[in-house]
């Protein structure tokens, strides 16, 4: 039975961590988050690290945060668990090690789409994401570009990597647009052309998260929240199990999204 760490544990994503960890049949032993009203145990991070023997951290804070503190646990000789995005560049993703001990939790990977992803050549489509986010969500940090990356690393991020994932990591970016509430635009996969239009619309009506592949029209989740589809227990089970999703892994996204920012600057 290994031991977690979560800091974030008061945030939005933490009871899926809570939950896959009890799943799995590990234990959480420290709990870590700025607001001392969600009852945790540390406000401190440093001091949780200190004070706790633990063998691993599930890091759920926001986006910019995750780099330093991924690097402070493993300095205490820490495995990693942390949401996406894993940092919020490639030159800080690739300071991280590909042993094993860092994994970045990308879900969509446990989608049953990922069966086509043995096939030699897959044909285009489309990616589709539109969701609604209400005034919380703008006034938190994950309504700044600074702390959260903006739309296509809050996102973006876990269509990109599944796009990716299925089609491999050759590309061409031929358009690319992007706002506070709209990305969109279209990457040629080797031959395998797709839109992508992801939006964060101002009502609740039409929310829609669908994949079109070789002909297919596939939902990817009709939940509110794509973590409400419990695929966090299957991360957390490979986990343990040693199979991770590893910073040289989860880069290859990363470094889509920079090149889709770029391609508009041009």
């Amino acid at each position: 039975m290994s031991k977690w760490l979560i800091v974030g544990s008061g945030g939005f994503i933490a009871p899926r961590h809570f939950e896959s960890i009890k799943n799995i049949g590990d234990e959480v032993v420290g709990t870590c988050d700025v607001k001392s009203d969600t009852n945790p145990d540390f406000t401190d991070y440093k001091e949780m690290l200190e004070l706790v023997s633990a063998d691993a951290v599930a890091i759920c804070t926001p986006n910019y945060l995750h780099y330093p503190m991924i690097q402070m646990a493993l300095d205490k000789g820490l495995r990693v668990l942390c949401e996406k995005p894993l940092t919020l560049s490639s030159k800080e993703i690739e300071q991280l090690p590909n042993d094993g001990r860092v994994g970045a939790v990308l879900q969509l990977r446990y989608h049953p789409v990922c069966y086509l992803r043995p096939m030699k050549k897959l044909e285009g489509g489309s990616i589709i994401l539109k969701v609604y986010r209400d005034d919380d969500y703008w006034a938190s940090w994950k309504g700044s570009k600074e702390k959260s990356g903006g739309i296509l690393f809050n996102l973006g991020v876990h269509y990109f990597d599944l796009l990716i994932y299925l089609l491999g990591n050759e590309y061409k970016i031929i358009e690319s647009s992007y706002s506070d509430r709209l990305a969109k635009g279209k990457i040629d996969f080797n031959g395998s052309v797709f839109d992508y239009y992801i939006e964060i619309m101002d009502n609740n009506d039409g929310q829609d998260r669908r994949l079109t592949i070789s002909g297919q029209e596939i939902s990817l989740s009709k939940q509110d929240n794509l973590s409400y589809e419990g695929w966090h227990t299957d991360v957390y089970r490979d986990f343990k199990g040693g199979k991770v999703v590893t910073p040289f892994e989860a880069c290859k996204s990363i470094k889509l999204i920079e090149k889709c920012i770029h391609t508009q600057q041009q």
